[in-house]
């Protein structure tokens, strides 16, 4: 609700009146501090009211001096009984008057010389209540001027899990305000939301201080900003470099030994290095680059950039913590390097050579070689094979014997633009008409290129992931997981039986049959650890031939964390 500025100064009138009166309920307390630190009107009016009452005090206590001095009254009782005197000795003066006809003239002197002379009279009762309400309004106005101000209200605590703040630290809960002043957080990760729109996620153990709305200070621990446009200018400061946003998103970490760290991970910043008042460097920090700033010198030095080094998105109603976007598997096998997706291409890799083909080929009994082939085009595949019974399933020759016997051919080559073809024949065998859709495991229309990720496996094939060449790109990360859906797709013009398969290092760490009665896509999360190096994805035939056997992996995806986390 908006007020006039009259109404704001009679708000405040009113409150201020019964603070330093004494009578101020705690919510009153609470709005007047409120309308204190938000509204300029307010402040000015508070300001222009305690300093008239300050001159009042002044001039009560000096009324009152003079009262308990024997001053007052005296001085004007001497000087009337004088004029009186002076009145009763002095010689007769003759004035001409001259009456109008209906006018009538007023002798002053006899009126004064009838009055009754005045005497000065003390009421103690209003002494008494004279003195001790200077007295309280004295102490009111010391209490007012010596308590501190109110921060300012500068952000909000948006979302929070696990937090654990420290003890006699400020503290807030989700939905509370953040006012600018000290928190410490021992642990846990809490989101906030300055009034500028900048969202922030801070990793305990961490200290800092929200500022302004575009400006925040990090003495410890790890913080992790996005920014929209409409605040480019949003600052961390940190003991020894203050990092300025320039529309992007970045992290910050700064170490007990007050080093800091800038990873930005989309736009730029302008990193400002060295104390205020000492000579400073400054330097632009673009996308996928990381600095480090000396917590002693303040110099600017070089640093690997780490996709995943800060808590980036936390979710309290899903017990989701997320350090950034999971790598694509499907980006992977469609050439990317899990930084930029490269979205669906129609190539298609062979299962049975590893060859690439620039169009995806489709035909009958195309038949396995029964090996293991790499695919040197793709940097993070270790290779592909054909399913048959047990199978060599990686370039170190790791063997899956869980695999049954299959019918050893396959019908497509390996893609991540998945169509079903319908096609028609007439008696002898000529092509009536044929038809492409989408491969998918949600009904609908689904366009060609859709948002979701999606991997084909056509009976039989399999495909390995190299996981250490995915942690050597991505420094200081780990592997923690893999998810995924698979299933048969929902407009496969027949219903056969197929079984999914996902291995670690030719282990079988899930692994789901479907029939022509159990057609329900399955949701696969399995875990990894460091020791695993490669990840299989395998479809094998139900035993009842390789026909309409379009199994799909949707959102195939490595989840991430920094390297040593539990």
């Amino acid at each position: 609700m908006q007020f006039s500025e009259e109404s704001i100064c009679e708000i405040v009138r009113l409150l201020l009146t019964k603070a330093l009166d004494g009578t101020i309920e705690p919510d009153e307390g609470r709005q007047l501090d409120g309308l204190l630190a938000e509204n300029a009107i307010a402040r000015r009016y508070y300001l222009e009211y305690i300093h008239l009452h300050q001159g009042l005090r002044r001039l009560t206590e000096e009324k009152a001096a003079s009262i308990l001095n024997g001053d007052e009254g005296i001085l004007d009782q001497r000087l009337w009984d004088e004029l009186a005197q002076n009145e009763r000795l002095a010689e007769p003066v003759a004035v001409a008057v001259s009456e109008a006809p209906g006018e009538k003239y007023y002798d002053f002197g006899a009126a004064c010389a009838a009055s009754v002379p005045w005497s000065a009279r003390v009421n103690k009762l209003a002494l008494y209540t004279a003195l001790v309400s200077a007295a309280a309004l004295f102490l009111a106005v010391c209490y007012l001027l010596l308590l501190p101000p109110v921060p300012p209200i500068v952000a909000t605590l948006s979302d929070a899990i696990e937090c654990r703040w420290a003890e006699g630290s400020k503290m807030a809960g989700v939905g509370q305000d953040l006012r600018a002043e000290c928190y410490t957080l021992v642990s846990g990760a809490i989101k906030a939301r300055f009034d500028s729109g900048v969202e922030v996620v801070i990793e305990g153990p961490a200290a800092f201080e929200p500022l302004s709305v575009n400006k925040m200070r990090l003495t410890a621990g790890k913080a992790f900003a996005r920014v929209p446009n409409t605040a480019i200018g949003f600052t961390i400061d940190t003991p020894e470099s203050s990092v300025v946003d320039l529309g992007t998103a970045f992290g910050v970490f700064v170490s007990p030994g007050r080093e800091s760290e800038i990873h930005v991970h989309d736009g730029k910043v302008n990193l400002i290095a060295g104390s205020s008042g000492q000579t400073q460097t400054s330097e632009i920090v673009t996308r996928l680059e990381a600095r480090k700033v000396d917590g002693v010198g303040g110099r600017i030095l070089s640093a690997a950039f780490e996709r995943y080094r800060f808590i980036q998105e936390i979710a309290s109603n899903e017990n989701r913590i997320s350090y950034g976007p999971p790598i694509s598997v499907v980006d992977l096998v469609g050439g990317g390097d899990g930084f930029v997706p490269v979205g669906p291409t129609r190539e298609g890799i062979d299962p049975a050579t590893g060859e690439i083909h620039p169009a995806v080929r489709r035909d009958f009994g195309r038949e396995g070689a029964g090996r293991f082939s790499p695919v040197p085009r793709r940097r993070f595949i270790d290779g592909v094979f054909v399913p048959n019974g047990a199978s060599v399933v990686s370039s170190a020759g790791h063997v899956c014997d869980a695999f049954p016997a299959t019918a050893g051919t396959f019908w497509s080559d390996i893609t991540t633009e998945p169509l079903v073809h319908h096609v028609s024949l007439d008696e002898a065998g000529e092509v009536l008409y044929e038809q492409y859709f989408p491969a998918t495991l949600s009904d609908g229309a689904v366009s060609f290129r859709q948002e979701v990720p999606r991997l084909l496996l056509h009976s039989n094939a399999g495909i390995t992931v190299d996981l250490d060449a995915v942690r050597r790109s991505f420094k200081g990360s780990q592997i923690v997981r893999f998810r995924a859906m698979c299933g048969t797709s929902v407009n496969a013009p027949a219903k056969m039986r197929q079984e999914f398969w996902v291995l670690l290092d030719g282990r079988a760490a899930f692994r789901c049959r479907l029939t022509e009665t159990s057609r329900q896509p399955q949701e696969i999360e399995v875990m990894i650890r460091p020791s695993d190096r490669f990840l299989t994805l395998a479809v094998t035939d139900g035993g009842d031939g390789t026909s309409f056997d379009w199994g799909l992996f949707e959102a195939p995806r490595l989840e991430m964390a920094p390297k040593g986390l539990d």
